[in-house]
């Protein structure tokens, strides 16, 4: 679980509570009440390197996905939770709980026909993922890296 990966990183910022406002936000996106537990519990005042991905000050979930640059992904389903090494959004696809890399190249230069081309999905759930990203030296550390282990992977039915 996410709880015990960060449990073992000794340089982190402090806990802080998640405010109604996220918690809110969470809930409209309709993320599970487990997953929002989570995400209370593993909240910190900054960024967290985890293996080669960043998770993102849980706490600004909203401002991260409603930032102009981003706001793609959270109206084709997807939650911007962290992010890779070089700055390619890391987010869980609400509508199958698998955790995905988007291209940031194609997300923000909007060079993208269908949104499809900016997303590279992994096999990994949300706490599968920061597990495997925590203990995999070879863990992609972008969309491009996660393409070539990965390949593109269709959306789920």
């Amino acid at each position: 679980m996410l709880e015990e990966v960060l449990s073992a990183i000794a340089a982190k910022p402090a806990k802080e509570r998640l405010g109604e406002r996220c918690l809110s936000y969470a809930r409209e996106r309709g993320l599970p009440a487990a997953l929002i537990e989570t995400i209370e519990a593993c909240a910190y005042a900054g960024r967290i390197r985890i293996g080669p991905v960043w998770l993102l000050r849980l706490a600004e979930l909203e401002r991260e996905n409603t930032d102009e640059e981003n706001a793609a992904c959270l109206r084709h389903g997807f939650l911007i939770v962290g992010s890779g090494l070089n700055g390619d959004p890391v987010a869980l696809e609400l509508g199958s709980g698998r955790m995905a890399f988007i291209s940031h190249d194609i997300l923000w230069e909007r060079s993208y026909q269908d949104f499809e081309e900016c997303v590279v999905r992994t096999p990994f759930t949300f706490d599968e993922f920061w597990i495997q990203a925590s203990q995999s030296g070879s863990f992609p550390r972008d969309s491009r890296d996660a393409e070539e282990r990965w390949g593109s992977t269709p959306a789920s039915d």
